[in-house]
């Protein structure tokens, strides 16, 4: 199974840099504690979302789960071909996790899990059970012109409003695409179009390093040009520098750290935590220089003050808003 790695950057709302190191290890301390009393750990957001954070420990750095909590619209339970209901108690609920590391300079990386809370989900959390008031910025490379000239390719993933299609220009280093584009809007109306151009599993390697080479080739008509009349432009494949498959979305100009991770099985809940605390500390330390130059000093002592008590039932919860 493959999971993804994101950094953000903890900021004041404005997008401004905090003047002093963000305490994670006191949010970890008000999880445990919150926790350990019996306090309602759990947070129900503006569009009905129920997030449950527990604090995980602050060695190496300080961390935490972020569950997304599901007692509705469950999917079925199947048992040897047969499909049946999966029945759970009234106290019982779904959770599909996303860990996240804080760490220096204000960083925070993310386990991103399809099917749990996204990052944004952290910021709502902690501005509504502890009154900070931060928003989470991802952190965009500064060296991507050099990550996708030694990566070695293995996909290239574009999708485009079918209306959009005319406007791009011909004669401008996208003609294959334009000419793959045109003929695929033929099949369809008012659609979006999706293309995946992939090296593949099959052939000798000669063969395949002959498809990375005109891989490389749609690669090049793509860098540098107007994409914006595109929905989605994402580069695949290997960054030989840190072993590891990674993503380079050319439209938001980031990278993501792919990583594959150990099936988890339902009795191995702490061993799966410790491998995902690992592996982000693994992440870190393989990312860091990257992570130093697109991130700005921060002095002194944490700002404690930043972290207020913990609320059981913020006040939007209490008035019905969610």
């Amino acid at each position: 199974m493959r999971r993804s790695i994101q950094f953000y950057r903890i900021a004041h709302p404005d997008g401004r840099d905090l003047a002093a190191p963000f305490a994670g290890d006191r949010v970890v301390l008000s999880l445990v504690t919150a926790k350990r009393q019996g306090s309602r750990c759990h947070r129900t957001c503006h569009d009905g979302m129920e997030v449950l954070a527990h604090g995980l420990g602050n060695e190496p750095h300080p961390h935490l789960a972020m569950y997304r909590t599901r007692r509705m619209n469950l999917p079925r339970l199947e048992d040897n071909g047969d499909i049946g209901e999966l029945q759970l108690s009234d106290s019982q609920a779904l959770a599909e996790v996303t860990y996240v590391a804080f760490l220096p300079r204000n960083i925070i990386a993310v386990v991103i899990n399809n099917e749990g809370p996204r990052p944004n989900r952290l910021a709502d959390y902690l501005n509504a059970k502890m009154g900070c008031d931060i928003r989470l910025v991802p952190i965009y490379r500064d060296d991507l012109a050099e990550v996708l000239d030694r990566m070695r390719l293995s996909s290239i993933k574009v999708s485009i409003p079918e209306a959009q299609v005319p406007m791009l220009s011909r004669g401008n280093n996208l003609d294959d695409w334009v000419e793959s584009l045109d003929t695929a809007r033929r099949l369809l109306e008012g659609g979006v179009i999706r293309i995946d151009v992939s090296v593949g599993r099959r052939g000798k390697r000669e063969e395949k390093e002959g498809r990375r080479r005109r891989l490389r080739d749609r690669l090049t008509e793509l860098r540098g040009h107007d994409l914006t009349r595109f929905n989605s432009v994402k580069v695949e494949g290997k960054d030989p520098a840190v072993d590891e498959p990674v993503t380079v979305d050319l439209l938001e100009q980031h990278f993501i750290a792919k990583v594959d991770v150990v099936p988890e099985e339902l009795t191995t809940v702490n061993q799966a935590t410790r491998t995902m605390i690992a592996m982000l500390d693994r992440e870190y330390r393989a990312n860091r220089s990257f992570l130093e130059r697109a991130t700005p000093g921060v002095q002194g002592e944490p700002d404690r003050d930043m972290i207020g008590m913990f609320v059981e039932h913020p006040c939007d919860e209490q008035l019905g808003d969610s």
